[in-house]
């Protein structure tokens, strides 16, 4: 085979041995009503079905399902009272088989990566599938949950063709495929809150890679809840800043579907207004940073607030949500959401850093660091470890280590950044900056020098 249909061509079909396994389950914890695992193949969507038909008269949550069929051949009418899962544990599969999938997915069931599972490529669409139909002016709400321990993994489409079969006319088949799974999910992007960032971002991404949701920052933008994650020490007002510009973050693919875009409104570290003990105000929102973030606590005592009348029979989500949350003179826009623990910690913290089970994780990477003076010339640079540990009370402290023993310690805290215990603020990467180099600098606001760490 020539080596460039060797490239190109990835089978993606799983033989009959490798087809995943679909059942009913009972799990209160993460909401599931059926499994998934492994690699999705044909004929899995009718089993999905026929287990919600099942499930519908012979399982706990009968009452909550209303399965209706048709003579005419028209797919069932499928309505759920509460939102359950479809729990995903796969690395992908027929592609084809997927997107079939999607549809029987969305505003159904909701989906659920938990720990220890992964969720990649073609699952991974089906994830985003994930919604509930309030049946309300609210209409769909997405509902796709990614455990702090799981794997959702994403890649282009990519051509699928049978062994053996490498005629120009297999070829532009598997083509054909892949093409028409791409318009579909661009013609989905709106209906199933896709974000078109994130789909930009899957398809840049080489068939033979995987990009995985690794930062708060990432799943703030795409809508993706992250659960597993122990809630903040306090909710404080710096907690409170750093969640709306997290949810605000959503908002982003309106103005800019750029994945390497991040630029958002700043802070001022004003002081959060509570005008009433469950109500909170924060201004400096928006474009113009003239909007307001305003939202109310939800009380984990409540056996009826609203987190565990969304999600009542998924305590895993219900214990991650703290609050609702609207931008409503914000431009853009966001009227209703919910601020989740996740949420409490900066947009660069990798998801692996965040404190599960009362542990505090530290997060090692060797890099360099490179200090820039106030005319953006460089004065120094040197291999260099950066250690970061997300704090309990939503602080990120990244800690520089140089090899003569300098330390350089760098917090982000409630939209406030600090370098050495100083005032310091957000700033750009001096020209010729490094290949691959896009995270932020940190300017220190007394001396004017700009410090900037990159990974090896």
């Amino acid at each position: 085979m020539p080596r460039l249909l060797a490239a190109l061509l990835i089978t993606l079909l799983p033989s009959a041995s490798m087809a995943a396994t679909l059942a009913l389950t009972d799990d209160p914890e993460f909401g599931c009503l059926v499994t998934l695992d492994g690699p999705i193949a044909p004929g899995d969507t009718e089993t999905f079905l026929s287990l919600i038909k099942q499930a519908s008269t012979n399982s706990r949550h009968a009452d909550l399902i209303w399965y209706t069929e048709y003579d005419d051949g028209t797919p069932p009418d499928i309505d759920l009272k509460v939102p359950l899962n479809l729990c995903l544990n796969s690395p992908g599969g027929a592609l084809t088989e997927a997107m079939k999938l999607t549809d029987a997915v969305h505003g159904r069931l909701g989906t659920m990566v938990r720990p220890g599972a992964r969720c990649e490529s073609a699952c991974a669409l089906v994830f985003m599938a994930g919604s509930y139909d309030t049946g309300s002016d609210i209409g769909y709400i997405t509902s796709r949950h990614l455990h702090v321990d799981g794997k959702l993994g994403f890649h282009a489409p990519s051509l699928s063709v049978p062994e053996g079969s490498y005629d120009a006319a297999s070829v532009a088949r598997a083509y054909q495929v892949s093409v028409a799974a791409t318009a579909k999910i661009f013609r989905n992007l709106v209906n199933y809150r896709f974000a078109p960032s994130l789909a930009a971002r899957m398809h840049e991404t080489p068939p033979e890679q995987m990009f995985y949701v690794s930062t708060v920052r990432e799943a703030a933008r795409w809508g993706i809840s992250v659960v597993g994650v122990d809630t903040p020490s306090a909710i404080s007002d710096a907690v409170i800043r750093t969640a709306c510009g997290n949810l605000y973050r959503r908002t982003r693919d309106q103005l800019n579907s750029d994945p390497d875009s991040w630029s958002r409104n700043g802070h001022n570290g004003a002081p959060v207004d509570r005008p009433e003990r469950e109500t909170f105000t924060y201004t400096n929102f928006g474009m113009e940073a003239l909007g307001t973030c305003e939202g109310r606590f939800l009380d984990p005592g409540d056996e009826y607030n609203l987190a565990r009348t969304w999600w009542p029979v998924s305590s895993v989500v219900q214990n991650a949500t703290w609050a609702t949350a609207a931008f409503p003179d914000a431009q853009p826009t966001l009227f209703f959401s919910f601020l989740q623990s996740f949420m409490a910690w900066p947009g660069e913290v990798p998801l692996a850093a965040l404190p599960r089970n009362g542990q505090a994780i530290e997060m090692t990477q060797p890099g360099n660091c490179f200090v820039y003076d106030s005319s953006d010339r460089l004065i120094d640079r040197e291999p260099c470890t950066r250690i970061q540990r997300a704090e309990p009370d939503g602080r990120l402290v990244s800690l520089h280590d140089w090899p003569s023993g300098a330390r350089t310690v760098i917090e982000l805290e409630g939209g406030i950044r600090r370098i050495n215990g100083g005032e310091a603020y957000a700033w750009y990467w001096p020209e010729p900056k490094p290949q691959g180099a896009g995270e932020t600098c940190t300017q220190n606001t007394s001396s004017g020098n700009s410090f900037c760490f990159h990974l090896d």
